[in-house]
């Protein structure tokens, strides 16, 4: 019973401890802090990976692509362990936009809603309805003073869905006219976000409507290189599209580096639709061919684990493989974007690894805290050798109260870890918009109160009343400098806007990194071993002081000065 009064009555009297338990705090809340950070960073990034790829891809070896994928996607869907899957056609290519050439890694023919069932392709759509709503309002004003044409331009506008067009890769009526009468658009088109060399982001992440390609359907002219059968090169084939949307999947590399168009469309330019076959000498051959495309994607039903999918997909692979005499790739998104991710993943181990070797001074202080706590009550510990404590008493006192230090720094670290991390995008915005009033208004109070704090010492030196005028200088002064500046900022609105602008900071830049938000994630589980270690940590450090005051000698320690 004494080992648990003196613990309660040594957290609250010394002030020694707290300092240990601050150290506890802030490593605490410095390991959850970067651990969920990164942790968050990478589930981001598996989550646009995933999104890109859907479950299982079954693969051709080159870009001339594979036949029957009809029947491998009926084989694949009567899969219980599969919900929908969708052909795709994946080929470089180059786009002209204006005057600029760009090439491009993956020019992506799908069939809209079966590439959304897979890999829900809609949601990555950027500009949304109310973006072409408010570019009409900005060119033409009020609603209310609107004419009736322009009106009706609005309601066309709304009435469009902005939004689907992209989804379903649509080019509405009306769009031929207004891109170019003198060049047939093939089909719609939605490039990345950063395939337009117009698209710039502002210092808030966003992008400008009145700069992208599809505020006005504007034409992107594509070229690909059409391959035989055999991989025999064909003349480029070049065809004009209407830009209806762009895409922002999450991976900078992807948005610079794809277009979606058609399926049908692309496999048309590329000589892979169903027809007649076309000989080495470029000329048809009177063989019927049937349609063939680069992959087909498939989805995992729900609840049904990844590796489950991936060996009920091989297997059908294989009977169809057998059936159709060709080879195919059958790999998972992980497979595909498995070198990307496992670097980030190493970096992440990294960085929380070496953040959790620096919280390792969390053990040190304990240790030399209760180190100069034990010298200090060498006396007590004497007195309570005299009485009758056991040396595993004495021990387990300052083990129990290294525990409690713990405990108490692990709670407290791990609250203020996990309020930072869910507040960490609000600190952020708050600190970009607003730092600059709120620093200077505080920085006021904290200069006057030091000017007056120098005053008073001069002043209370030469008539022996520091005090005195300590009490009272102090405040005046803070007041005396946060009173007019509070003034100013209440009444200059171009003031407070200065202010904010000049002093600001930003932890995350939406403009270089891709990310709008700095990326967070709470991981329960890890935490909480965080958090165990602290205790764990704690209870370390007050080990080597508990054995060296259990050995004290009770009359040695009664002699202590």
């Amino acid at each position: 019973m004494y080992v648990l009064l003196l613990i309660s009555k040594y957290l609250r009297r010394k002030l020694a401890p707290l300092f240990a338990c601050l150290a506890v705090v802030l490593c605490t809340a410095m390991v959850i802090i970067v651990m969920s950070v990164m942790m968050g960073f990478l589930a981001k990034l598996q989550s646009s990976a995933q999104r890109l790829s859907g479950d299982v891809i079954v693969q051709a070896g080159s870009i001339t692509g594979f036949e029957g994928y009809e029947d491998l996607i009926e084989r694949l869907e009567a899969l219980p362990e599969v919900a929908v899957a969708t052909p795709v056609i994946d080929v470089p290519g180059l786009v002209k936009i204006g005057t600029r050439s760009i090439p491009i890694a993956q020019v992506v023919g799908v069939e809209p809603t079966g590439y959304d069932a897979v890999v829900g392709y809609a949601g990555t759509m950027y500009w949304q309805d109310h973006h072409r709503v408010a570019l009409h309002d900005r060119i033409y004003g009020d609603p209310s003073m609107q004419s009736e044409a322009e009106l009706a331009l609005r309601a066309e506008w709304e009435q469009l869905g902005f939004e689907r067009l992209g989804a379903e890769l649509r080019v509405p009526p009306g769009w031929q006219q207004r891109i170019d009468e003198a060049l047939p658009v093939s089909g719609a088109i939605v490039p990345g976000l950063e395939v337009s060399p117009y698209n710039w982001r502002d210092d808030q992440g966003e992008y400008d409507f009145d700069r992208t390609l599809a505020n006005d359907g504007s034409r992107v002219i594509l070229t690909v290189l059409p391959l035989t059968r055999s991989g025999g090169l064909l003349e480029p084939e070049t065809r004009a599209f209407a830009t209806v949307n762009e895409f922002k999947s999450g991976l900078y590399e992807v948005d610079a580096n794809r277009v979606y168009v058609p399926l049908d469309v692309l496999q048309g330019m590329l000589g892979m639709d169903e027809g007649i076959a076309i000989g080495e000498d470029g000329l048809p051959t009177g063989e019927t061919i049937p349609g063939r495309v680069t992959e087909v994607l498939a989805k995992s039903a729900d609840g049904v684990p990844l590796e489950a999918v991936a060996d009920a997909a091989r297997r059908v692979v294989n009977e169809w493989e057998l059936d159709h005499e060709t080879s195919v790739f059958t790999i998972t998104w992980q497979d595909r974007h498995g070198r990307l991710l496992s670097a980030v993943a190493n970096e992440v181990r990294l960085v929380v690894f070496l953040f959790g070797v620096t919280s390792l001074v969390a053990v040190f202080m304990v240790l030399i805290t209760f180190w100069m706590i034990v010298r200090a009550q060498t006396r007590d510990i004497g007195t309570l050798r005299a009485i009758g404590a056991s040396r595993i008493g004495i021990l387990s006192l300052f083990v129990g109260y290294g525990l409690a230090v713990g405990v108490l720094g692990a709670a407290l670290g791990t609250a203020v870890g996990t309020w930072i991390v869910v507040s960490l995008n609000e600190v952020q915005f708050f600190l970009a918009n607003y730092a600059g009033v709120t620093t200077t208004l505080i920085g006021s109070v904290l200069v006057g109160a030091a000017g007056g704090a120098v005053i008073a010492t001069a002043i209370g030196f030469v008539n022996q009343r520091m005090r005195w005028w300590l009490v009272r200088l102090t405040p005046i002064v803070a007041v005396l400098c946060f009173v007019p500046l509070l003034i100013g900022v209440a009444a200059s609105a171009d003031f407070a806007s200065w202010l904010n602008a000049t002093i600001r900071f930003e932890m995350w830049n939406p403009q270089t990194y891709y990310f709008d938000e700095i990326p967070n994630q709470i991981d329960a589980p890890a935490v909480a071993i965080v958090a165990v270690c602290a205790v764990l940590s704690s209870t370390l450090g007050a080990v080597i002081p508990a054995l060296v005051a259990s050995a004290n000698n009770p009359v040695e320690a009664l002699r202590h000065e």
